[in-house]
């Protein structure tokens, strides 16, 4: 069973109301727990860590949230725009199920043909994305990309990064109505992302 590490600060206040700031390191075996445990103790922020995979993040507030069911991916929701839900995650590999970062590159982006089956998964039918969008960043890059899921499409910004320990593919996954909404939500989260050994 995977163990889910939080670093949360919490508000304490004392007897004469003098407020201070704890850092408080624990372990979680689901989100439920984590949750149940975020509203006894009025934490205020919650940093993420994922040794295996060698990073860390602060976990937005307007994040959700939610058990994925794989050892390997974290991720939540975005708040609700009429009803829709935003999904980010982030899934981490060991080097060695790659050649290389470009390989990694290959089978999350550039190399997906239109209207077939994505490299990544039998799920999904590759609808595109535009060479414009391929952008470089710290450790690795950034695309919109363009995919079928259960009969609807799907605009998703795909984040790969190069870790010391391992390979990330961070998504935000939304719908053509909810993209443009979400996306500076997404982007100031990736910025937030820091490398740990």
């Amino acid at each position: 069973m995977k163990q889910i590490f939080i670093v949360s600060f919490i508000l304490l206040s004392s007897c004469v109301s003098k407020a201070q700031n704890d850092t408080i390191n624990r372990k979680y075996t689901d989100t439920k727990e984590l949750t149940a445990q975020i509203e006894k103790d009025k934490i205020e922020s919650l940093v993420y860590i994922d040794s295996a995979f060698g990073y860390k993040v602060k976990v937005p507030d307007w994040i959700t949230l939610r058990e994925t069911g794989n050892d390997r991916i974290w991720g939540g929701t975005f708040p609700a725009i009429e009803q829709i839900e935003n999904a980010l995650m982030i899934q981490g590999f060991e080097k060695t199920k790659f050649k290389s970062f470009d390989h990694f590159k290959e089978t999350y982006i550039t190399g997906n043909k239109f209207g077939k089956k994505t490299l990544y998964s039998e799920n999904h039918i590759w609808y595109g994305h535009n060479i414009k969008d391929l952008h470089e960043i710290k450790n690795g890059v950034s695309c919109r990309v363009f995919t079928l899921f259960q009969n609807m499409i799907y605009h998703n910004q795909f984040v790969l990064i190069e870790t010391e320990k391992a390979f990330l593919w961070i998504q935000f996954v939304a719908t053509p109505e909810t993209y443009e909404l979400n996306l500076p939500k997404f982007t100031e989260f990736v910025a937030e992302i820091e490398f740990v050994e």
